[in-house]
């Protein structure tokens, strides 16, 4: 039963994206898509999340299945440093969805596609203070660019609306 609810879960939204190789199945296997994936890049809309500095260095997350419901454990950095922040996931209103709740705000996270080995495209939803923010992520398994996936990243970015001046690239950072 856990398992079924989790492949609910993670599986794609039929109509969401536009059909693209290497789009999440309908099967979609979570076991496949656990663990360790890093940003290697994001896109939002100018000014949407404050300024650039922000978000350049690159952060990470683990992802795991505890129970019925999935752990995150995530890396990123912010003007006081490195942060880690752990939370848990819940399923949101369609397949393919999870939503994070957070004191700091709430997430919806939408994995629009992936190839499980190399690289991972997510749409977040970030709601605060009453508005809706959102933007997409790319995660690769390892710390470096792939241009394969980054230029997949970009297809998927214009699809939705984002343009290249949207699209930033993390600093790798080995700490």
């Amino acid at each position: 039963m856990r398992v079924k609810a989790l492949l609910a879960l993670l599986g794609l939204c039929a109509g969401l994206a536009a059909p693209t190789q290497g789009a999440v199945p309908q099967d979609f296997d979570f076991t496949k898509f656990s663990g360790l994936w890093y940003e290697v890049a994001f896109t939002s809309k100018e000014g949407e999340l404050g300024p650039p500095h922000k978000l350049e260095k690159m952060g990470g997350v683990l992802i795991k299945v505890e129970g019925n419901r999935i752990s995150l454990s995530t890396t990123y950095f912010s003007e006081e440093g490195c942060v880690l922040e752990q939370v848990r996931a819940f399923p949101g209103n369609a397949p393919g969805k999870f939503k994070v709740i957070r004191k700091s705000g709430d997430k919806e996270i939408e994995i629009l596609d992936t190839n499980y080995n190399s690289y991972a495209i997510m749409n977040i939803s970030l709601h605060v203070a009453g508005e809706v923010r959102t933007m997409m992520k790319l995660y690769s398994r390892t710390p470096a660019h792939n241009k394969d996936s980054l230029s997949k990243f970009h297809e998927v970015a214009q699809e939705r609306g984002f343009t290249g001046s949207d699209v930033h690239r993390f600093e790798q950072d080995c700490e």
